[in-house]
């Protein structure tokens, strides 16, 4: 009898240990993904742009019109290949 009870005491801890370890298992792999969530807020944002001023950069069209186009003589290329 007390070789039951013992061993039931013994089975009843080594399920409560297993609990314990499947609980902090749990527990990593939550934080695991938060940290990849996190992670992926952070990248989201990067592409979204929104915390980007890029007025900065833009180019005015008056700029644009000094510019003097490039003007092309022979654009035939099948002698290159040849």
């Amino acid at each position: 009898m007390k070789f039951l009870i013992s061993l039931l005491i013994l089975g009843i801890g080594l399920h409560a240990e297993q609990n314990l370890t499947s609980s902090s298992l749990t527990q990593k792999q939550l934080k695991e993904q938060m940290d990849r969530e996190a992670k992926y807020a952070v990248e989201q944002r990067f592409e979204m742009g929104a915390e980007y001023d890029l007025k900065s950069r833009e180019i005015s069209p008056e700029t644009l019109e000094h510019i003097k186009a490039i003007e092309v003589d022979d654009m035939n290329m099948d002698d290159v290949y040849d």
